[in-house]
């Protein structure tokens, strides 16, 4: 029994363990697939509001850009006021970044000027050429932005295809957009941990619960199958008693059938019939002696008709008794 109820505490453990670690697995999960979801709902639509903003000079830009060397882009008059457009439009946003690739995924501008006029080679700027947005989310531990480098952050990296009128015109370019969202992450860390709390502070209390009730049938079984064991011993014995009675009855009313079907009692022969019935009885009751008593006319004498002892047996008859010597027999 010992060590049925360690074998239970350990199983349940390992089981109330598993169901924190899959509840946080699909939680993490969850809550960052929606982070994911919103962070690229919110770049699509801050890039959809600078498109609007730079309008006419967005467009000229997509459309020079591949006539001019890499000096002449990086110098020329709507790369500086795009730039300042830029810085102007993402005070106070957790933008940090802002690219845009021509449809040679050449980068015709960056808020990082050093990067204008580098080729991308990357799937998700290909991704995006073929007209789906994709975000990412990294941590980075050095991310150099508009106002300088800065360190462990968790940021969102979304690529945007660029459309001008509506979406029947063909791609012209595509937006890299970054965004810091970690005051956000690390409140739904928080969030997370306080639910994993929660749940192995829950988990925890259903154990110890879960253990006191298999430790309490631990102390109890043992009891009961003793009980048990003592009810199901009586029984066994009262069936057999109960069997041997059935039996025993069986066997009576089967000598008794016998003695029904005697000849000497339809033939009328009193003396074989009493010697049937004495011997009968004997056996079947196993008494030793059995006998047949009849009074006389005067109920003054008692006659022995027949006497049968069972461990000779031996029939015996004509012992007398009289009223005046057994008056106890004669009333």
């Amino acid at each position: 029994m010992l060590n049925r109820l360690r074998s239970f505490s350990i199983i349940s453990l390992i089981a109330f363990v598993l169901a924190t670690v899959f509840i946080s697995l699909i939680y993490h999960q969850k809550v960052h697939g929606d982070l994911v979801v919103m962070g690229e709902s919110n770049n699509a639509a801050l890039t959809q509001v600078f498109a609007n903003a730079w309008g006419s000079d967005l467009a000229f830009l997509l459309q020079s850009a591949e006539k001019l060397s890499d000096e002449q882009l990086l110098s020329s008059e709507e790369i500086s006021r795009l730039h300042h457009t830029v810085i102007n439009e993402i005070k106070g946003l957790s933008v940090v970044k802002v690219k845009l690739f021509d449809h040679q995924g050449r980068t015709i501008f960056s808020t990082e000027p050093s990067e204008i006029g580098k080729i991308t080679n990357s799937q998700d700027f290909f991704i995006a050429r073929n007209g789906q947005t994709l975000t990412l989310h990294n941590q980075h531990q050095e991310f150099q932005t508009i106002n300088g480098k800065i360190t462990d952050r968790q940021l969102f990296s979304s690529y945007i295809p660029i459309q001008f009128e509506n979406a029947s015109k063909p791609i012209t370019g595509v937006f890299e957009l970054y965004t810091d969202e970690t005051p956000l992450v690390q409140r739904i860390q928080r969030t997370q941990r306080t639910i994993i709390l929660a749940t192995v502070t829950i988990f925890t209390l259903l154990y110890g619960v879960v253990w006191l009730i298999a430790r309490q049938a631990h102390l109890l079984l043992p009891n009961q199958y003793t009980q048990l064991s003592s009810t199901q011993a009586n029984l066994a014995e009262s069936h057999q008693e109960l069997q041997q009675r059935v039996n025993k009855l069986h066997h009576q009313n089967r000598v008794l059938m016998a003695l029904a079907k005697n000849k000497a009692l339809h033939q009328g022969n009193l003396q074989e019939a009493f010697q049937a019935i004495t011997e009968a009885t004997a056996q079947t009751l196993h008494i030793e002696r059995v006998s047949v008593w009849l009074f006389d006319s005067n109920q003054t004498q008692l006659q022995c008709f027949d006497l049968f002892e069972l461990s000779s047996r031996q029939h015996s008859e004509g012992t007398e008794l009289t009223a005046v010597d057994y008056p106890n027999y004669c009333r």
